[in-house]
């Protein structure tokens, strides 16, 4: 939920800057979204800086912030050891000060993805850019997002306040679909080398892999139950009936009405299952 209300909160800004004549229907999207969250960083609090004293903190030193530095400071940045040492070095020089903006920006988002979309699309979501299952799972929620964000702007265009019960119900709703659809992919995305929950699964447990997996399903699917029974009765009774369709329209030939769990053998050698399939002998 909270990588939900952050999306709100970007939405929410971007609009108000266009009510306001900041930003334009026809800009650029990629600055809309910049400049919006330019915008909420800067409510973040800092100390004792008030908002007045933060504008006119950006209006003075913006301008001397140049693309040259921006790289400078990028490339900084991305050596450790180099940046921690200037650190050192300028703390020597000028002692200790007061840290209570140098600490890292904490946010109301504490259960962020540590992989990010980007970065994921930049290397096709391999295999190797996930190191934990804590990412694995993050990341498969975050593939539902474009849902959520639909629904955020569902709930904004009718008017209403967004039900956390709703949100939270869909949430694990569409966790299980995800892993569903990833269990029955699972070979062509060994094929493309494509992120895949179970490929995920066996780098981190090996063959240990499809009872690590079956245990997060059963999880969530308890707390699937739990929430639909929290739902509005006659809201339950036409959300299941809606997936029993679904299920019937998507070929399901099984006794159960919304199907059942089945996890594909392991491929333990990706690479020779790809040589064997591409350039067959």
């Amino acid at each position: 939920m909270d990588s939900l209300r952050k999306l709100e909160d970007l939405q929410t800004t971007m609009m108000l800057m266009q009510s306001d004549g900041i930003l334009t229907t026809s800009s650029d999207h990629d600055s809309d979204r910049f400049i919006a969250n330019l915008v909420l960083f800067l409510m973040q609090p800092c100390g004792e800086l008030d908002l007045e004293k933060k504008s006119a903190l950006v209006s003075e030193y913006l301008p001397k912030i140049s693309s040259g530095f921006l790289e400078k400071a990028s490339v900084c940045l991305t050596q450790k050891k180099g940046f921690q040492q200037q650190i050192l070095e300028k703390d020597s020089k000028f002692g200790s000060e007061d840290k209570s903006c140098s600490e890292p920006l904490t946010t109301n988002y504490e259960e962020m993805a540590t992989i990010g979309l980007d970065a994921m699309q930049r290397a096709n979501s391999t295999v190797e850019d996930f190191i934990s299952v804590e990412d694995v799972i993050k990341a498969i929620h975050l593939k539902s997002f474009d849902y959520r964000v639909l629904n955020l702007l569902l709930y904004q265009l009718r008017g209403e306040q967004v039900a956390e019960l709703h949100m939270d119900f869909l949430s694990i709703s569409e966790f299980l679909v995800e892993v569903a659809d990833d269990l029955f992919d699972y070979e062509d995305d060994v094929l493309e080398n494509n992120f895949n929950v179970l490929r995920m699964f066996v780098r981190v447990y090996g063959a240990s892999a499809p009872t690590m997996l079956a245990k997060y399903i059963t999880e969530a699917e308890e707390k699937y139950n739990l929430l639909l029974k929290s739902l509005d009765p006659q809201l339950s009774l036409n959300y299941q009936k809606r997936c029993e369709e679904a299920t019937r329209e998507g070929g399901n030939k099984s006794i159960h009405p919304l199907g059942t769990w089945s996890i594909p053998p392991l491929i333990a050698d990706e690479n020779l299952y790809r040589s064997n399939l591409l350039d067959p002998k």
